[in-house]
C-alpha cells in the first residue's frame, strides 16, 4: 500500500507538528502557498484559494493520506473577507474531499472547538455544533462538506494550539505574550473566556496515529487544564520571568470585528484516550517544550 502523505498548510504551527512527528517510513510531499525552512524536493507551492486547480495538483501528486491543516484560521481575518475564506474554508476543503473520494485516498481534516457555542467544558464528539460566529460555522460547514462526500475521514477538532517552531507565519498565543512582554508592551487579555490549551506535539502525535489507521469520524483534541486566557498569559510570564504588571484582564467584547467568540471550550477527551491512550502535557509542561524546539 502507498504510504503518500500530502499534509497542507504546511508552514502553519499544525502542519509544522505533524512534519516533525512523521518518519522517513512514510513519504511526506508539503505544499503551502510560500516555502519556510521545509525540505524543498518535497515542497510544491500551492494556493488552496485556487480551487477549480485543486483537483488537478492531487492528481499529479496521488498522496494515499491527506492532512489537511491549511485554512483561514482568524476570526478577524474571516470576518472581514468571508468570500474569500468560505472558498478556503469550505469550497476548498469539499474539492479535497471529492478527490478522496474518488481516489480510494484519506483525509484527516482540522476543525475547531468554535463549531460550539461555548458554554460548556466537556463537549463530546457526539454533541451537536452551534456555531455563533462566521469562522465557526464555516467550519461546520467544512466539516460536513468532507462528512457527506467521503466515508474515510477523521476529522479533528482542537482548542487553542500552541508550540514554537521557526519562522511560523503567525505567533499563537503563548509566543504572543512572550513577544509583547518582552518588549514591555502592555496586553490587554480576556479573563472571562475559557480554553484547555493544546500543546502542538500531543496534536501531532494523535495524526501519526491516525495517518492509516481505520480510525473515522469525529475526534476532540485538547490538553487537560481548564483556564482562562488572563490566567494563561500570567503562566507564560511566569515562566518566561516577564512583568506580569503589563498584562491587564479585560472582559470580551465583540465590538472589534462584530463576531462572537466562545466564552467556555472544553472537551471530554475520553474517546481520544480510549483509540490513542491520549494523554496530553499540562500547561507548564507544553510551555517549558518553547524553549527548547
Amino acid at each position: 500500500m502507498s504510504r503518500r502523505v500530502l499534509i497542507t498548510g504546511a508552514t502553519g504551527l499544525i502542519g509544522r507538528g505533524v512534519v516533525s512527528a512523521l518518519d522517513d517510513k512514510t513519504e511526506i510531499f508539503y505544499t503551502a502557498r510560500s516555502n519556510q525552512e521545509l525540505p524543498y524536493d518535497r515542497f510544491i507551492p500551492f494556493d488552496f484559494s485556487q480551487t477549480s486547480q485543486i483537483s488537478h495538483f492531487l492528481s499529479l501528486l496521488k498522496p494515499k493520506v491527506i492532512v489537511h491543516t491549511a485554512a483561514v484560521t482568524s476570526i478577524a481575518d474571516v470576518a472581514q473577507n468571508p468570500t474569500y475564506a468560505e472558498r478556503v474554508n469550505v469550497d476548498a476543503v469539499r474539492e479535497i474531499a471529492n478527490w478522496c473520494a474518488a481516489n480510494d485516498a484519506r483525509m484527516i481534516h482540522f476543525s475547531t472547538d468554535f463549531v460550539f457555542e461555548g458554554k460548556r467544558a466537556d463537549y463530546s464528539e457526539t454533541d451537536v455544533p452551534s456555531p455563533i460566529s462566521t469562522y465557526g460555522r464555516l467550519k461546520r460547514q467544512s466539516e460536513l462538506a468532507v462528512k457527506d462526500v467521503l466515508e474515510n475521514h477523521f476529522i479533528i477538532r482542537p482548542i487553542l494550539v500552541y508550540g514554537h517552531f521557526k519562522q511560523i507565519p503567525r505567533l499563537n498565543f503563548p509566543l504572543l505574550v512572550i513577544d509583547k512582554l518582552s518588549k514591555g508592551e502592555v496586553m490587554f487579555v480576556t479573563s472571562d473566556q475559557v480554553r484547555m490549551p493544546t500543546h502542538v506535539t500531543d496534536l501531532a502525535s494523535v495524526v501519526k496515529e491516525a495517518l492509516f489507521s481505520e480510525h473515522t469520524g469525529f475526534l476532540h483534541i485538547a490538553g487537560p487544564e481548564l483556564i482562562n486566557m488572563y490566567d494563561f498569559a500570567l503562566k507564560v510570564a511566569g515562566l518566561f520571568g516577564l512583568d506580569p504588571k503589563l498584562l491587564r484582564p479585560v472582559k470580551t467584547t465583540n465590538e472589534i470585528d462584530g463576531e462572537h467568540r466562545p466564552m467556555t471550550s472544553g472537551f471530554n477527551l475520553q474517546k481520544a484516550r480510549t483509540l490513542f491512550n491520549y494523554e496530553p502535557k499540562s500547561i507548564e509542561e507544553g510551555l517549558r517544550l518553547l524553549t527548547f524546539q
